[in-house]
């Protein structure tokens, strides 16, 4: 069954866009059937059935030893990278998951009642870059920042290859170039971060060596801080302002921004005797 796209356009008001079908997506597994299916609800619901089909071969909760049994349901993300979160198909697909999993812990209850079910999600998800009826946001374009960036330095130092890239919302600079040019690297992390502090949609920038060096307390700086690792992380860390995203083709929504939209998700517990309460932190 092929997944329409019906509505898309008119909910997000995407001029000239057409009703697509499952076939005409940049899905970038597009050659398989498998692959096809992440971005459709269908995802979630063979996932489950191969999860049940699991319990049942295996045995599972059928002895006294602990069985632990992970599912990601991967779905929910591709569908709002592809679609975005205010789209009709995101919605379809939260409505058919709600059930899929209902189907599924009565099941699971059905084999075993010594179990505990934990639900949770790793982040959110940004709003959709081009919403209906709203401004604009807008996404960066991190080749042409780096250009900007290269730019910059061959100003200052001579013109060379001073960026290496950019992953996981950080500058890596080219650390072998700077040391043969005799360059405190320290100093150039600090240029290129003060430096981008011009760029639309940048929040904040901040280099390796503040992040080592700077303790800081209740900002979004120590979030950023928390997930700098000095081993692996970039030069220089960049937040982007709410709503802004890496531009990527054919991605409308994406996560990594560490706003509350982002990260602030459900953790929950069901089972085993556990008393119902919510708990709400920030």
């Amino acid at each position: 069954t092929k997944y329409h796209n019906a509505e898309v356009a008119v909910v997000e008001d995407i001029k000239g866009k057409t009703t697509h079908l499952i076939s005409d997506i940049n899905t970038r597994l597009g050659s398989t059937t498998y692959g096809q299916m992440r971005y459709t609800p269908a995802g979630n619901t063979m996932l489950l059935e191969f999860a049940s089909s699991l319990i049942a071969h295996e045995h599972l909760g059928q002895d006294s030893a602990t069985d632990i049994l992970n599912i990601s349901l991967d779905t929910a993300t591709y569908i709002a990278e592809t679609y975005g979160p205010e789209s009709i198909e995101y919605e379809d697909m939260l409505y058919r998951l709600d059930s899929d999993i209902a189907e599924f812990i009565t099941y699971l209850f059905a084999q075993t009642s010594d179990v505990v079910v934990v639900l949770s999600t790793p982040h959110g998800t940004s709003p959709s870059y081009n919403p209906a009826m709203e401004r604009a946001r807008e996404r960066l374009n991190t080749r042409q920042m780096e250009v900007i960036i290269n730019a910059f330095l061959g100003g200052r130092y001579g013109s060379d290859e001073y960026i290496l890239g950019f992953a996981n919302n950080a500058i890596y600079l080219n650390h072998t170039l700077l040391n043969s040019k005799r360059l405190d690297i320290d100093k150039v992390r600090e240029e290129v971060a003060t430096f981008m502090l011009q760029m639309r949609g940048v929040a904040s920038a901040l280099s390796a060596t503040t992040l080592r060096n700077t303790s800081f307390n209740h900002s979004r700086n120590r979030l950023l801080q928390r997930s700098y690792c000095p081993t692996r992380s970039g030069d220089v860390i960049v937040d982007l302002l709410p709503g802004w995203i890496i531009e990527e083709d054919g991605i409308r929504s994406s996560s990594s921004a560490g706003y509350n939209y982002d990260r602030h998700v459900p953790l929950v517990f069901y089972g085993a005797g556990i008393a119902p309460q919510r708990i709400e932190r920030g």
